[in-house]
């Protein structure tokens, strides 16, 4: 009985495990995303503003 009680938990725990493993996954995927989005932004900011700056001189 405390044999099969030690097996159940394993699997659980490999099921969590699991679970917060792709939840990781995601949140990461998620943060790659955004940072991308953000670099993508400053360039254009960048640009614009060079453009701008570059009509008064």
């Amino acid at each position: 009985m405390i044999k099969a009680a030690k097996k159940e938990n394993n699997k659980v725990a490999f099921f969590l495990l699991q679970k917060a493993r792709g939840s990781i996954i995601k949140f990461a995927s998620y943060l790659n995303r955004e940072i991308k989005l953000l670099g993508t932004l400053q360039l254009f900011v960048k640009f614009t503003s060079s453009l701008t700056f570059s009509k008064f001189f």
